[in-house]
């Protein structure tokens, strides 16, 4: 009664139910695994329905991916992992979720054995139990409960002290990266929120890959972005000369204050402007040494009439 409400609710679906098999069941036992129970599952997709009502039969098929790697979720993927070794591959299209089946048993009672695409919570409500917890079972009883079972070859570490060379090959980290990372076999770096991130510190980022000989990419995902966000991707897809970027980044975010304590929007001089008169600040450097060496006085009474506010933080 269970498993029947279980079907009316979730079939066809991304569900998998593990029941008994009858007595006199006509299943192979190539299908059982040498289990006296068998998984079931109703696709909801239109070819595959179209293929069960053509066959009129119930249909065994194990997973399109071998034991052990990442589940397929479009035909070119089972296509790069298969050929050769299965007669044809029929093509429905990209997978819908991307994720597998829930698996429920009912034996001896309800309880999940893989969680999946259909989450616990709505079958707990449809029979009234908690099935939050995975069950744990000491013996294998349906198709995917492998720990590595969809899990990809590529070794990884949580929390992670020491990144050598080749130890792993995914690494999961905050932006506190962008400095002392020296990692010549990385070569793609997917940064999170980049609508977020100025163009120097996006530029430290990207910095990361692409210092071995092999070719790198750095990919940016980011959300809704402003005007001033837009001209920031702008810049990261056109160019990677640092100091080009410097120059963009300054002129986006203005430079704050040079005796003040405000780090961004514009300068307030009362007639240079940074990026145009940048000739003439070693010169103005060595001026304004020589008047404070020689006229302190004087070089205060200019601090008062030009950065009046400023005066503080001059004599710093």
């Amino acid at each position: 009664a269970e498993a029947q409400t279980v079907a009316d609710k979730f079939w066809p679906g991304p569900l998998t139910m593990v029941l008994p098999i009858s007595p006199n069941s006509q299943i192979s036992s190539l299908a059982l695994a040498g289990l006296q129970t068998v998984a079931i599952r109703m696709p909801n997709h239109s070819v595959a329905q179209s293929i069960l009502k053509l066959a009129n039969t119930p249909i065994a098929a194990p997973s399109a991916n071998p034991s052990g790697a990442v589940s397929a979720t479009k035909a070119q993927h089972v296509i790069s992992r298969l050929n050769g070794k299965i007669e044809g591959i029929i093509s429905g299209n990209s997978s819908k979720i991307g994720l597998e089946s829930t698996i429920i048993s009912f034996l001896p009672e309800p309880s999940i054995l893989r969680f999946g695409a259909i989450d616990e919570t709505d079958i707990s409500e449809i029979l009234g139990l908690d099935l939050k917890k995975k069950r744990k079972d000491a013996k294998i009883t349906a198709p995917g409960q492998l720990s590595f079972h969809y899990a990809p070859k590529g070794s990884i570490r949580l929390n992670s002290k020491v990144f050598k060379k080749n130890e792993v090959s995914l690494l999961v980290a905050t932006t506190v990266i962008e400095v002392g990372i020296d990692a010549p076999n990385a070569t793609v770096m997917i940064i999170e929120n980049a609508e977020r991130l100025g163009l120097s510190q996006l530029h430290q980022l990207r910095g990361r890959v692409g210092r071995g000989d092999v070719e790198s990419f750095c990919i940016l995902m980011y959300d809704k972005l402003s005007t001033i966000g837009q001209k920031r991707m702008q810049i990261m897809r056109e160019t990677n000369d640092g100091f080009k970027i410097a120059e963009a980044d300054l002129e986006l975010r203005g430079a704050g204050e040079i005796l003040g304590t405000r780090q961004t929007g514009d300068i307030f001089f009362k007639i240079a402007e940074l990026p145009r008169d940048a000739s003439l600040l070693t010169q103005a450097k060595k001026d304004a040494k020589n008047i404070i060496d020689n006229d302190p006085g004087y070089g205060k009474e200019l601090v008062r009439n030009w950065l009046s506010k400023a005066e503080d933080f001059s004599l710093a």
